[in-house]
Formats: structure tokens, C-alpha cells, sequence
């Protein structure tokens, strides 16, 4: 059954269908303005630890 969706051309049938370059500019205007302000938020120190672990080299465990 065809989707009534008409924002671009239609998919291939495997339930991927495709979005419009208008949509896609939307989309991509709306989550650059909701994440705008959390970019100038600092890292939390939890996570900071965390990449500092990830940068560990780890001991060889045979």
C-alpha cells in the first residue's frame, strides 16, 4: 500500500523511504538551534574520567 507521505519520491520497498532536501535542511535547522546552547555546557566530570580511563592503555590479560 503507497504511504500518503508525499515529502519526496517515493521509496524502493524496503521500508526506507526517503525525505526531501526541504525536510532534511528543516530538521537539521531545528536540532542546530536545540543544541546550540549545549555545546557551551561543560563535560561532566564523570565523563571526563571516563575518557581518561578509555585512554588507559590496558595490561595484556592472557
Amino acid at each position: 500500500m503507497p504511504s500518503s507521505h508525499s515529502d519526496g519520491p517515493p521509496g524502493n520497498g524496503s521500508g526506507g523511504g526517503t525525505v526531501s532536501r526541504i525536510v532534511q535542511d528543516l530538521i537539521g535547522e531545528q536540532l542546530r538551534v536545540m543544541y546550540d546552547d549545549l555545546k557551551d555546557e561543560p563535560v561532566p566530570d564523570h565523563l571526563l574520567n571516563l575518557l581518561k580511563q578509555l585512554g588507559k592503555p590496558q595490561p595484556d590479560e592472557d
